[in-house]
């Protein structure tokens, strides 16, 4: 049995109380969606490598629901130290996602050298525009 993985603003204790004595297995959640999100701006933190579970259990539904309200969305990741890369689901489950014309700006904070040069590669084909910035500049200069 997997843990529903909306509960990704859960702590560890309330999580447990859900939880059956034995046979759970918990699936590990790499991005959280952060407080200052709101209308059609989401602000992620992402940690650890990222699956395909991520996106189709938190990212593109988050999204999808935004863009239903107001037409374009906003994203903005904090990839942080912790970001270790995506697994090969999860890169396809990126790429297709962005290519959509659904954003209206996509920021990224604290990405490595390695992925900027992935930014510079996609923004060509992104119809918005696409940022990176360092933490001490970050969601002010997005927003």
């Amino acid at each position: 049995m997997i843990i529903d993985k909306n509960l990704t603003n859960s702590t560890n204790k309330e999580i447990e109380k859900l939880l059956p004595a034995r046979g759970v297995k918990m699936g590990r959640i790499n991005i959280k969606v952060l407080p200052e999100s709101g209308n059609n701006i989401l602000i992620l933190g992402v940690s650890g490598k990222l699956t395909d579970e991520d996106y189709k259990d938190v990212l593109i539904p988050r999204l999808e629901s935004i863009i239903s309200e107001h037409g374009k969305a906003r994203l903005l990741s904090d990839m942080g130290d912790k970001f270790h890369g995506w697994e090969p689901k999860a890169l396809w489950d990126d790429a297709y996602f962005r290519l959509r014309n659904d954003f209206e700006k996509i920021g990224v904070i604290g990405v490595p050298k390695w992925f900027e040069w992935r930014l510079r590669i996609a923004a060509p084909m992104i119809s918005c525009e696409i940022k990176s910035f360092c933490p001490s500049k970050c969601k002010r200069a997005f927003l």
